[in-house]
């Protein structure tokens, strides 16, 4: 019984260090984005747009498909008895 205690413990601790490392991403990529955002201001009307979709729009959507496959990942290779959160936090 306190086997499977500690492995919860464990497990919790896993999904809780996985949840702050994803809210800080979630911090980098608003900065970021308000950083791109400040420097097309800077630029005239076509440039600025451009500056912000090609170097803040672009990476955002690369780091957002490459994290959704990810997780697609990982739930297709949890058991049936896991739930995925625990697996990506791994």
């Amino acid at each position: 019984m306190l086997a499977y205690a500690m492995r919860g413990v464990a497990g919790l601790r896993r999904r809780r260090a996985f949840v702050r490392i994803a809210a800080s991403m979630h911090i980098v990529i608003i900065a970021w984005l308000f950083v791109t955002f400040t420097m097309s201001l800077t630029m005239r009307p076509i440039a600025g747009v451009l500056f912000f979709a090609c170097a803040g729009l672009v990476p955002v959507l690369l780091y957002a498909a490459l994290a959704l496959r990810r997780r697609r990942a990982a739930r297709a290779a949890a058991p049936a008895g896991r739930p995925p959160a625990q697996i990506a936090g791994e």
